[in-house]
């Protein structure tokens, strides 16, 4: 019975807190890359203006998908451990990485 309940509050902790969390912590850091290094690159060479408007793009489905996962987490966060828990959340985490990447200038 206890390992029942154990693996409930396990996966309470991956849907409800730590996927939330980590898209949240994630949407901030790239808001911060967004506004100050891309912004500052697009002022000092105004001819990259439409690249800009590609990042804010990205930008918008990232915080798409970021409402997303807050309505699945809350419909997931009651059900049963399973071994494509983990899976999501470190497929979660290369999503949120490759969207970082794609908003730091010298990377691109």
């Amino acid at each position: 019975m206890e390992k029942i309940t154990s693996r409930i509050n396990q996966v309470n902790k991956i849907w409800s807190r730590r996927i939330p969390a980590t898209n949240r912590t994630f949407l901030i850091i790239n808001a911060v890359f967004l506004v100050c290094a891309d912004i500052f690159v697009m002022i000092s060479s105004p001819n990259l203006l439409e690249f800009l408007y590609i990042l804010f793009g990205v930008y918008a489905v990232q915080v798409a998908l970021y409402f997303i996962y807050i309505l699945l987490s809350k419909k997931l966060s009651d059900t049963k451990v399973t071994k494509l828990d983990r899976f999501v959340f470190a497929l979660l985490i290369f999503k949120n990485l490759v969207f970082l990447l794609n908003l730091i200038p010298l990377i691109r």
